[in-house]
């Protein structure tokens, strides 16, 4: 074989394995570092990030009483969580003691309160009495909850609703206010006529007997 013949061969040997270089890397996808994010194939989905839960919170308020001797102390601790679920507890001490009696522990929604009065205790100290609100429009829409300081209930009841005995009495009526104490075992209760709202009489709500005494003066 000639030379030019050789020469002529190197080069169509040249040109085949350059065009088979060529048509593999056009099959290829070529990587180069731009710096830029390349987005992912559809096909694949980014998986969210979990949301986080919130922080649960408690909100605790203490309300207090002194008893008129000033021997025993009404203590009411409200604890609220954010859920709106509220718990009550009512608790009592001698002041000669240390540690609180519990006398009361409920559980109840965001719409309910209770409350302790200015007047809340008996003369004698041996029963008390606070304001369950109810927040709807009821009538009446107080119940008034007399205890006794021990912690001893009423039967197979743990208070007495002073507001349920009423309307059971069906008496011509409606309850208005739950004013304190006449006397040891004695509540004062007002009234209001329900057709015109104006006062009824009062009445004396008798402990021992649950009996609704009509007075005739109005206080």
């Amino acid at each position: 074989m000639s030379r030019i013949n050789k020469t002529f061969l190197l080069l169509f040997v040249t040109i085949i394995l350059s065009l088979t270089i060529l048509i593999l890397l056009n099959g290829q996808p070529v990587t180069k570092s731009t710096g830029k994010q390349v987005p992912m194939p559809a096909f694949i989905k980014a998986t969210p990030a979990p949301t986080p839960l919130p922080t649960p919170t408690i909100t605790i308020k203490t309300t207090s009483q002194i008893s008129p001797d000033g021997s025993m102390e009404l203590m009411l601790k409200a604890k609220t969580e954010n859920t709106g679920e509220q718990t009550y507890e009512l608790s009592v001490k001698d002041v000669n003691k240390q540690a609180p009696t519990q006398i009361f522990k409920e559980n109840w929604p965001q719409n309910i309160s209770l409350s302790i009065p200015f007047n809340t205790w008996a003369p004698d100290h041996k029963y008390f009495f606070v304001t369950k609100q109810t927040g709807l429009p009821a009538t009446p829409p107080a119940h008034y909850l007399v205890f006794q300081n021990s912690g001893a209930g009423f039967g197979e009841d743990k208070y007495l609703d002073v507001t349920e005995l009423f309307l059971a009495k069906e008496l011509p009526y409606e309850l208005d206010e739950v004013t304190g104490w006449a006397a040891p075992g004695l509540l004062l209760v007002n009234t209001k006529k329900p057709d015109s709202g104006e006062q009824g009489p009062s009445y004396w709500f008798e402990i021992y007997s649950n009996h609704f005494i009509q007075l005739s003066t109005r206080f």
